[in-house]
């Protein structure tokens, strides 16, 4: 059984959640600060396949939730075009989907608001069911949440 030892934990910035726990095959795996607790890691703690495999995948999962958090920073996603780009970065769907149910669970994901959203900044644009209908279908809004928005539009 191959064991791994954690000789360091590092904070790349200060007031980032994010730190690089060193392991002594040279390894560095960047983590979220709450895996540290999650995982019982500290320097000199040792790591057996199951651990090391839990604290990689625990990697992966951070990895994916921190660029999709950049994208939601720019403007509001749709569950639809999260998961397409996870899978356009490698994310396999377990991990998105994990990733997408915790930002739901945050309301940082939201396909229903999103719906309403467009479909109100539409609507005071003056642009009509058609141009929303439209746009809601790009954003990959799922079609019960659109379908909602477009019933609150004037006919």
């Amino acid at each position: 059984m191959m064991v791994a030892r954690v000789t360091a934990i590092r904070r790349r910035r200060q007031g980032d959640p994010a730190v690089d726990v060193m392991l002594d095959s040279g390894e560095s795996v960047r983590v979220h600060d709450r895996r540290i607790g999650e995982h019982r890691l500290s320097p000199g703690a040792e790591l057996g396949r199951p651990g090391l495999d839990a604290l990689r995948r625990a990697a992966a999962f951070d990895d994916a939730e921190r660029r999709a958090l950049r994208l939601l920073e720019r403007r509001p996603r749709s569950e639809a075009e999260l998961r397409a780009r996870m899978a356009s970065w490698g994310v396999d769907e377990v991990t998105a989907a994990g990733v997408l149910e915790r930002l739901g669970d945050l309301g940082q994901v939201d396909d229903r608001r999103l719906a309403a959203f467009v479909a109100e900044s539409r609507r005071a644009n003056g642009y009509g069911r058609f141009r929303t209908a439209s746009d809601l279908a790009r954003l990959a809004v799922d079609d019960a949440a659109a379908e909602s928005a477009l019933s609150r539009l004037p006919a």
